[in-house]
């Protein structure tokens, strides 16, 4: 069932039409800004990365591209 869910999911992402540019699995919730860049110029000095839970704190968890 949770597969299907996450299916679903990615089918009503593609249903919105939303240009390739703006990757809404890596877009923040509050001001449209793309995580993965961000994350990989921050991760250069970092050894270790945040829990899960610092980052729902900022408002986002970056989510997986493809199953």
């Amino acid at each position: 069932r949770d597969l299907e869910r996450i299916i679903e999911m990615f089918n009503k992402i593609n249903e919105l039409g939303i240009p390739e540019e703006v990757e809404p699995l890596y877009t923040t919730f509050f001001g449209e800004v793309n995580l993965r860049d961000d994350l990989e110029s921050e991760s250069m000095g970092i050894r270790e990365l945040d829990p899960v839970g610092e980052r729902l704190e900022d408002r986002y968890l970056k989510s997986p591209r493809t199953l």
